[in-house]
């Protein structure tokens, strides 16, 4: 089963007056109210960089959302709505250069992390909390002259360990459950919320540490491929909410 994109939760979460009708106690944060989108279009990036481009994402929108990603269809919708009914201001001077967009907005980083396919979830988790972007091997000399210092490095890094060393940083209301194939959604979530992604069986004792840490009434984002009724059990079992949504960009 597929889950399509729900662009329409930005703007929900962003726009004042919806803030003004939040329900009490929700577990789902929001950022400042935005005035320019800086607009790029995915078909113009590798995946690799789109990667980059997704955690940048998250980061600056722990401040307010700054990058727009026009994958077509909906978001080229919603974007052009917003800029002519919203007087948001749209820049799309960046789309296609990888290195002056990461350089436009290096201040607001602390650094890279690196890591490989096996570290997916791992590098997405720490970014999060390290205010860094993910960078592969292959991408070093294309950012070498930026001056982005070298943070950490996720292949060394068990998951068990990023939880057990990270605890009481992480998110305990908001967890992402994502397989690391679909890298390009919901990575921009879980680094502007500080949340854990990780993706694992549901008996594994990763998944049932992971899941026994968040507080009563979290929201899991996200889907299991082993088993629909059975992910929402176990979440139920420890009192978290489900949320099917493996497919979405958020910001």
């Amino acid at each position: 089963m597929k889950y399509f994109p729900l662009f329409f939760i930005p703007l929900l979460l962003f726009s004042q007056k919806i803030i003004s009708q939040r329900i009490e106690n929700s577990p789902y944060p929001f950022s400042s109210t935005f005035d320019t989108l800086f607009v790029i279009y995915d078909n113009e990036f590798s995946e690799d960089d789109l990667f980059t481009i997704e955690i940048l994402q998250g980061q600056l929108a722990k401040e307010k959302p700054k990058i727009f990603r026009d994958m077509g269809t909906g978001s080229s919708i919603w974007i052009n709505d917003l800029e002519e009914n919203y007087n948001i201001h749209t820049d799309y001077n960046y789309s296609g250069n990888f290195n002056s967009l990461l350089a436009k907005f290096k201040s607001n980083i602390d650094g890279y992390i690196l890591y490989d396919e096996n570290s997916v979830n791992a590098v997405i988790t720490l970014c999060g909390l390290l205010n860094a972007i993910p960078i592969k091997e292959n991408q070093i000399n294309d950012i070498k002259n930026l001056n982005i210092s070298f943070i950490d490095d996720a292949r060394n890094y068990s998951f068990n360990n990023i939880v057990e060393q990270y605890s009481e940083n992480l998110n305990k209301r908001v967890l992402i459950y994502q397989n690391p194939n679909k890298r390009l959604f919901l990575g921009d979530y879980s680094t502007f919320t500080n949340s854990i992604n990780f993706f694992d069986t549901l008996r594994s004792d990763l998944t049932t540490n992971v899941f026994s840490r968040m507080k009563a009434n979290s929201v899991l984002l996200g889907f299991s491929e082993y088993d629909e009724y059975q992910t929402i059990k176990k979440a139920t079992n420890n009192m978290i909410i489900t949320q099917m949504a493996d497919y979405d960009t958020l910001l």
